[in-house]
């Protein structure tokens, strides 16, 4: 499979009830050599910000839950009151042992211009959409 390094990240689609997110990019200045479309499937939560509408995507890559949510304050803080994420219980769990769950994985979004982020999905599975001509 071809690597998105480099490439441009031109958007992306949430299905909730689907519980699925896709970022689509595309080749970019010699970066990246074909139209590849990230498919995230069993999506629990994610989080992107700093989306400049132009974004090259540096990498996408497993990490620990620890290395999104730190010690869990900022992230207890910042997101308990809307009710986000889904499914995770403030009293029974720490952020970190709520993506930590059997099955899931974290995915963190590394951009070397523009939008970074992290997705929390039971997979990854990258689509070859075409090549360009």
């Amino acid at each position: 499979m071809p690597s998105v390094h480099d490439s441009l990240l031109t958007g992306y689609d949430v299905d909730g009830r689907g519980r699925s997110v896709v970022l689509h990019t595309e080749p970019h200045q010699g970066g990246g050599t074909a139209f590849i479309d990230l498919v995230f499937h069993g999506v629990v939560a994610y989080h992107f910000e700093g989306d400049c509408l132009a974004n090259i995507v540096s990498e996408v890559i497993e990490v620990p839950a620890e290395r999104v949510v730190g010690d869990g304050a900022a992230f207890l803080q910042r997101f308990q009151q809307t009710g986000w994420p889904r499914g995770w219980n403030s009293q029974r769990e720490s952020p970190s042992q709520f993506l930590s769950r059997p099955g899931l994985k974290v995915f963190e979004l590394n951009c070397s211009y523009g939008m970074t982020g992290w997705i929390a999905a039971e997979s990854l599975e990258k689509r070859e959409v075409s090549t360009p001509a």
